[in-house]
């Protein structure tokens, strides 16, 4: 079984969860994939998931990616 934490840091969805459940992959809510460009908040937020999500060992799927530019800005 695969358990995903699903738009992470949106809604009901809490840091208390990594610790909570044993969890495979984290989704990075499309919101915050959409802002990235235009908003330095919603870049530094991702780029936080990413780094936890990588120091906790768990995959990470971004949601909505539409461009060559923010699938970059996801992989620096």
């Amino acid at each position: 079984m695969i358990i995903t934490l699903d738009d992470f840091e949106t809604g009901y969805s809490s840091l208390s969860y990594l610790q909570s459940f044993p969890l495979d992959k984290i989704k990075i809510d499309k919101s915050f994939v959409h802002q990235m460009e235009s908003n330095p908040q919603a870049l530094s937020i991702v780029k936080a998931i990413i780094g936890l999500s990588l120091s906790l060992g768990i995959r990470i799927t971004a949601e909505g990616i539409k461009t060559t530019r923010q699938l970059v800005k996801l992989m620096e």
